[in-house]
Formats: C-alpha cells, sequence, structure tokens
C-alpha cells in the first residue's frame, strides 16, 4: 500500500531540504520523533531508534545529490515501510512530498491492518509537513 502527502512551503528548496536533513534536530519538532536517538551515522546515512509506546529502528538516507530523503524502517511493527521525502521549487516556495510505502505479511487481515497503518500514518504525515512548514517559516 502507498500513501502521499505534501504541503507547500514558503521557503527556498534548499532552505527546506537543509531543515529536513538535518535528523538531529526532528525531535525538537516532530512530534513523532520525540523519543528518538541515534544509533550509528555516517555521513548521509543515519540509524535511529524510537523508543515510546511504539519501538521501531530506520535507516536514513540522505540524498543531496537528487535532493531527496530515503528511510527503511528494518526493526518494529511494520518492518520494511519506506519512506521518502521530496522536494519541489515552486514559485516562491517548495513542496514537500512525504510517500510512504508498505506491506503487511499477515495473509488474512492483512488489509485491515494495511488500512489502519494507512490511516496512522496519514496523521503522522500531516503532522510532520505542518512541522516543517511551520519551522521553516518561523526561522
Amino acid at each position: 500500500m502507498q500513501t502521499e502527502n505534501s504541503i507547500a512551503i514558503k521557503g527556498s528548496l534548499e532552505e527546506v531540504f537543509s531543515v529536513m536533513a538535518d535528523v538531529e534536530s526532528w525531535p525538537l519538532y516532530l512530534s513523532s520523533h520525540r523519543d528518538m536517538r541515534i544509533l550509528r551515522k555516517e555521513e548521509d546515512m543515519i540509524e535511529i531508534e524510537r523508543k515510546g509506546i511504539i519501538k521501531w529502528i530506520s535507516v536514513i538516507e540522505i540524498d543531496r545529490e537528487n535532493i531527496q530523503i530515503k528511510s527503511d524502517q528494518i526493526k518494529g511493527p511494520v518492518k520494511g515501510l519506506k519512506a521518502l521525502w521530496r522536494f519541489e521549487e515552486l514559485k516562491g516556495e517548495t513542496k514537500m512530498v512525504l510517500e510512504h510505502s508498505y506491506h503487511c505479511q499477515v495473509s488474512v487481515i492483512g488489509w485491515i491492518i494495511e488500512l489502519i497503518v494507512a490511516f496512522a500514518l496519514k496523521k503522522i504525515s500531516n503532522n510532520t509537513l505542518k512541522a516543517v512548514k511551520e519551522r521553516v517559516e518561523q526561522g
């Protein structure tokens, strides 16, 4: 299953991408990452762990050449959950797109779980996009 959310942000492509690429700062303004800690960092690859009620580990890749950020959940409730942040320069602002793709392995009730995950991801994605917009626009 795939989900996609987007938002227009009053800021340059470089500024918006820079805010998202600063993974270490995510806990300061992304509520979904408040309990996050860095497990490993190598140049533009960061492995993070989220603690709390729902725990997971993801590997994040900052792709500066293609101006995008990729995330792959390697451990957690939706193992194999992939996220892609894309950035498009518009007239006077930047469109930030957050895509998620995943597949639940449970055959009989898998589609129900996928719908529940899609609903949760939509809410989390919209909150993430709004938080980035606020951070960029308020400086």
